[in-house]
């Protein structure tokens, strides 16, 4: 790990410890070996970072409600019967028994619990733990007979829960935007297997098993392919990297201002796109991407400016239900615009 980190070592070294007082954040950094290696991560813990959002002990258990589906309560259940079976045997395990996997999560998931700043996916890093302590207790489940007694409840609450996730597929296919009718129909042919599946209950596999993989496996295709390619179509950097690639715009010409893009515009655009926050230095000739609000300023320096592009600038991680509708989705857009400037009026 050491040695992979070298070129990123000799980067950082070269663009902050050699020229210090560089700002992150607003803030003057002396060393980026520091404050990458140490400030960004450990910092959480020790008070050195200056974030602190999400930071009570239960969230990331709370994103893993959802982020572990369609498994999260098999988990939870294994995680229970593990702690449960290694005190039950007083810390003495088998040669057989490893207890790996749920001390590892256990204790990652403290350290980061901690953390004085946590987003959801940081408990992804643990997700190869939580997969083989569910596994063990799928395995126990389903060919074992050691918990026969849960099979039913697990059964019918997986089914409940596989069901809503259902028709919350068929409702995204059907409702928000113009879906092709024919990916509704198997939208609707498909929880029609499941629903075939769960009554009939003959499958090679073992039912929940076969129900799992078939709801994770179908929900997230029709999510990918239908759902999402619409929802990205309102996102900044999406939309407008497009445009400039259709319109063959020259990129080395364009610049943000008053605007926050996120790192979409970059990736997409394939491109660097420079930023511009004092209006004085805005360039004749240019080509600014910015908020349309700020049309009405640079249009009394730069009469002669014209709008190449309006699009919209929606945070599309943060999905609401007044976007999703498609009455009230045009109030919760706001609006960007790719602009030429022109000559500035003095």
């Amino acid at each position: 790990i050491g040695i992979l980190l070298i070129p990123m070592s000799i980067g950082l070294y070269q663009q902050f410890d050699l020229h210090p007082g560089k700002l992150i954040n607003g803030e003057p950094i002396q060393s980026g070996l520091r404050f990458y290696y140490w400030t960004q991560s450990f910092g959480r813990y020790t008070g050195e970072n200056h974030f602190n959002e999400m930071n009570h002990f239960t969230f990331l258990l709370e994103n893993m409600l959802w982020s572990f589906l369609p498994w999260i309560i098999l988990f939870l259940f294994g995680l229970y019967f593990s702690i449960k079976n290694v005190f039950r045997k007083k810390f003495h395990l088998e040669p057989t028994e490893e207890w790996i996997t749920t001390g590892g999560f256990i204790v990652t998931y403290c350290i980061l619990g901690r953390s004085q700043a946590q987003l959801p996916h940081y408990i992804f890093v643990v997700f190869p733990l939580t997969s083989i302590v569910t596994a063990v207790f799928i395995y126990k489940l389903l060919f074992t007979g050691e918990f026969d007694h849960w099979k039913k409840p697990l059964f019918i609450f997986h089914a409940v829960i596989f069901s809503l996730l259902w028709v919350f597929v068929i409702l995204l296919m059907i409702w928000p935007f113009d879906v092709p009718l024919i990916v509704s129909v198997l939208a609707v042919l498909c929880f029609s297997v499941f629903i075939r599946i769960c009554l009939l209950q003959k499958t090679k596999l073992p039912v929940l098993f076969t129900l799992s993989l078939f709801t994770v496996i179908g929900v997230n295709v029709f999510l990918a392919t239908a759902f999402y390619p619409n929802v990205l179509k309102y996102q900044l950097g999406n939309d407008a990297a497009a445009f400039i690639a259709n319109n063959k715009l020259p990129k080395d010409r364009i610049t943000l201002y008053g605007i926050q893009e996120g790192r979409a515009l970059h990736f997409y655009g394939k491109y660097i796109f420079p930023t511009e926050v004092s209006f004085e230095n805005l360039k004749p000739a240019s080509i600014i991407l910015t908020s349309k609000d700020s049309l009405a300023s640079l249009s009394k320096a730069f009469p002669q400016l014209k709008v190449l592009h309006e699009g919209s600038h929606f945070g599309v991680t943060a999905l609401t239900l007044p976007f999703l509708n498609p009455k009230t989705r045009e109030k919760e857009l706001p609006k960007y615009v790719i602009i030429d400037l022109g000559d500035r009026q003095e």
